[in-house]
């Protein structure tokens, strides 16, 4: 058994690919460094994206950047002042806990999006694995 062009070119696509779909992973559980700037908001001993997740429903979205809206101005004391949309913990609703969630929009990022750099990669990397499988396949060949 030998490996023909074919064979050759489908375990180049292979290896790009694999490297493709590890960058597109990698890059896809990045966090913003502001990170630093967050308090464990939700009590679970880990300061992360989680912790912008103000109606813990396993995502920062729209409803999570509506409710820092509607919070938005208050301070400690007043009618709409939410604790858990205060981020850096100054007790008051403005541009810092605005600016922290706006980051974190979209998290939990998932590398199957494709509408997103790391999606495509991932997608492509994908794709590329499985040309290659079939490159592979067909250039291989057996030795009579």
């Amino acid at each position: 058994m030998r490996f023909g062009i074919f064979g050759i070119a489908g375990v180049a696509m292979m290896v790009v690919g694999l490297i493709l779909m590890g960058m597109a992973y990698a890059e896809s559980i990045k966090e913003p460094v502001s990170v630093v700037a967050l308090y464990d908001m939700n009590d679970d001993g880990v300061v992360n994206w989680k912790d912008l997740d103000v109606n813990n429903d396993g995502k920062v979205d729209i409803y999570d950047i509506v409710s820092v809206a509607v919070s938005y101005g208050s301070r400690k004391g007043d009618d709409t002042f939410n604790p858990r949309c205060d981020f850096n913990q100054d007790e008051r609703i403005d541009d810092i806990d605005l600016n922290l969630i706006k980051e974190f929009y979209g998290y939990p990022l998932s590398i199957f999006d494709v509408g997103t750099l790391e999606g495509q990669a991932f997608v492509l990397g994908l794709a590329l694995c499985v040309m290659g499988t079939v490159f592979m396949t067909l250039g291989i060949t057996k030795k009579s």
